[in-house]
């Protein structure tokens, strides 16, 4: 064995080059990609005011009631648990 043999990585350059981008390029991407999620949770959230009810699902006798509970004391709390 010799101490003056090559390693195939000392053949490799060192230099990296980076796609030619610049940074107004790098901005507009963060900025259509915060436009996009900003726009998709207000989309979202104007959804529950916009899409029509689906309450007509529960109504299943002739007089539409409710059941308000709390979880501190009662059925509340035995719903909680």
């Amino acid at each position: 064995m010799s101490n003056n043999s090559s390693s195939p990585l000392a053949s490799l350059p060192l230099t990296l080059t980076l796609p030619n981008v610049d940074i107004a390029t790098i901005l507009a991407g963060f900025g259509l990609a915060s436009l996009s999620y900003n726009a998709y949770r207000l989309l979202a959230a104007a959804a529950v005011y916009l899409l029509p009810s689906r309450l007509y699902l529960y109504h299943h006798d002739s007089e539409p009631y409710a059941l308000v509970t709390g979880a501190s004391d009662g059925i509340g709390l035995a719903g909680s648990l």
